[in-house]
């Protein structure tokens, strides 16, 4: 699969790393180069030092191909603003997003969009703990 990760913090790291092993085609866009650095010598990806608001930066990146964008860049609204965009402009068909707050998860829904939201799988596996 060709894979767009879109921040590169701990999880777009971990995501990218393993996506890598497993053989996808994966690129990630940073802005920050000390995030991009962290993806280390085994991953044997692409990767992009720049503002994913930008378009060219997209195209450049495949976008129109892209099976999968994972947006992870740790700003909802940021999130939101670059997923419409691919959806509506590219026609990616899987966006898969990291929702940090819980009053936004619908709005991420209701634009079809994936949603990871962190605290719900915590909560899940504290009342999870709780039981056993």
């Amino acid at each position: 699969m060709y894979i767009i990760i879109i921040g590169c913090g701990e999880l777009g790291v971990k995501l990218a790393g393993e996506l890598s092993l497993d053989k996808h085609d994966v690129v990630v866009i940073d802005k920050r180069l000390s995030a991009l650095r962290k993806l280390g010598s085994n991953f044997n990806g692409q990767t992009i030092r720049a503002d994913a608001l930008d378009l060219e930066v997209l195209k450049t990146a495949g976008i129109e191909k892209a099976d999968v964008l994972f947006l992870l860049t740790g700003n909802d609204n940021l999130n939101l603003v670059i997923g419409q965009l691919a959806k509506k402009v590219f026609k990616v068909r899987k966006v898969i997003v990291q929702v940090f707050s819980f009053s936004k998860e619908e709005v991420f829904r209701n634009k079809g969009f994936t949603i990871i939201n962190r605290s719900n799988l915590f909560l899940d596996r504290f009342r999870e703990a709780l039981i056993n």
